[in-house]
């Protein structure tokens, strides 16, 4: 990727640069459009070679469509300031950005096991492996930058199927109490039961949130309803971070996918699952999906030892042996250059 890049740079006396400040979209004829097409080709995302064209037709649409997917923007096929941006970034600026990812590879261990997970945090996505191959990529929600989702590796330790949800400290604190305190029925309608320390079962509307509040715990019955989904996969590590599903999958619609509290949720959980599991006849995914219809909590440990590696790749190699640029939701990227610059 990187040679290739540096060839693109040493063939291309200056970077076009897109200077209009109206969106662009399919049926425009302009100046600028030709611009989009030079550039579209540069990036090998438009194969027609006619660059003199001025007329924004469908081919142009598709190919920006692609750009824009590329490179974590929502793929309307429209030139607004965002894809702009992306267009007009310097050749120069998208090398260093892969030897920072460079870097980051460096990062993990030779070895990183016959079957193992990554999970791209800026890359919004989850990959399983098995003999250095790709099985399984999978649409992932990640940390929001308030709430990041933090790098490490660990072991996979088992396989819930049809979770409760036990509210960690931090979430119950900035997010369950104030919209309690607010709305009391929302524990009936949330499926949520409230304990003290003793174990007692607490009302919430007799509750003293403002002083007992964060001593109580906050736990939601198994189900669609609940925050995880109805699959669970457990890790080992001090950060209470798991895999999960999710009961609301409208956010996966979205390119950029930074919205969890650190967790992360998968779009399709029972996909991965039968992967853990070797996907043999008891727990095929049909056979996964007869286990959460009968509603009841299960645990299932994998046959073999899965490490979990969460990463933070803003350019990676994607679907089609295309480049992919993330928008770096954690700004990490100026960090590493700054790291990586020799002194002068």
């Amino acid at each position: 990727m990187l040679s290739d890049y540096r060839e693109i740079s040493k063939n291309t006396e200056e970077w076009p640069e897109i200077t209009t400040s109206k969106a662009l979209k399919q049926g425009d004829t302009q100046a600028d459009v030709k611009i989009l097409r030079q550039i579209l080709a540069l990036h090998g995302d438009l194969e027609n070679d006619d660059t003199t064209s001025t007329k924004f037709d469908e081919e142009v649409g598709d190919a920006l469509r692609q750009f824009q997917k590329r490179h974590t923007i929502e793929p309307d096929g429209i030139m607004g300031k965002k894809t702009k941006d992306a267009l007009n970034q310097p050749i120069d600026n998208i090398i260093r950005k892969i030897i920072i990812n460079m870097e980051r590879l460096r990062w993990l261990p030779d070895e990183l096991g016959d079957k193992h997970i990554i999970v791209n945090v800026a890359g919004y996505q989850v990959q399983a492996f098995e003999n250095s191959e790709p099985q399984l990529t999978i649409p992932a929600i990640v940390g929001r930058p308030s709430r990041r989702t933090p790098l490490f590796y660990a072991p996979l330790k088992n396989i819930v199927i049809n979770p409760s949800w036990g509210v960690p400290y931090n979430i119950l604190v900035h997010d369950k109490i104030p919209k309690i305190m607010n709305d009391p029925d929302y524990v009936r309608r949330s499926h949520f039961t409230i304990t003290d320390d003793s174990g007692n079962v607490i009302d919430p509307y007799e509750a003293d949130w403002e002083n007992e509040g964060p001593r109580y715990r906050l736990r939601q019955s198994p189900g669609r309803h609940n925050a995880l989904g109805q699959i669970k996969f457990n890790i080992e590590n001090p950060y209470t971070i798991y895999l999960h599903g999710t009961p609301d999958g409208k956010l996966f619609q979205k390119t950029a996918r930074a919205f969890s509290s650190g967790c992360i949720r998968l779009k399709t959980p029972v996909e991965l699952a039968a992967w853990v599991l070797n996907n043999n006849e008891k727990w095929s995914s049909d056979q996964i999906q007869t286990s959460i219809n009968k509603g009841s909590t299960q645990s299932v440990n994998p046959d073999t030892k899965i490490d979990v590696f969460f990463i933070y790749q803003t350019v990676w190699l994607g679907e089609n042996g295309l480049t992919y640029i993330s928008d770096d939701p954690y700004r990490m990227d100026p960090k590493m250059e700054k790291v990586l610059k020799p002194e002068s």
